[in-house]
């Protein structure tokens, strides 16, 4: 073989390298097929043996969904803080073709960390049973 031909194998080969490279590091939106209307529940309008569980796991990022008649929670929480100015919204919740899309964040009014306070932040969310599985976006843990 001559230079020229190994230079434009290289040069295949690397076109091909890029166009993979660019194909896997894609993340393309879902489809939102519609929004979904829900309610953040506290505490007091929760299952109480959903509350349990929220107990058991709370000390580490969890994620779960729990269901009852026709209704399903969606409980996101993240772990132990050391501050207590800290809030979870829910920044989307929508029905996509392949499941149900969740986004939320949690949200400080300050970086600094307080000694002495321990909270465990999450949110609990209650929609409209679906039998899909859901999709959590932008997870901060």
């Amino acid at each position: 073989m001559n230079h020229s031909m190994y230079a434009a194998i290289f040069l295949v080969g690397n076109i091909l390298f890029l166009l993979f490279c660019s194909a896997c590091g894609r993340t393309e939106a879902p489809e939102k097929i519609k929004d979904m209307d829900f309610t953040v529940c506290d505490e007091s309008r929760l299952p109480g043996e959903l509350v349990e569980i929220i107990e058991n796991k709370k000390s580490a990022p969890f994620r779960l969904s729990y269901t009852t008649g026709s209704y399903m929670y969606i409980v996101i929480g993240y772990g132990e803080q050391n501050r207590d100015n800290l809030s979870v919204a829910v920044g989307d919740l929508y029905l996509g073709e392949d499941g149900i899309y969740v986004n939320t964040n949690l949200i400080s009014d300050s970086q600094e960390m307080q000694e002495g306070v321990t909270t465990y932040p999450y949110i609990a969310i209650k929609c409209e049973k679906y039998d899909l599985p859901i999709i959590y976006l932008m997870d901060r843990f």
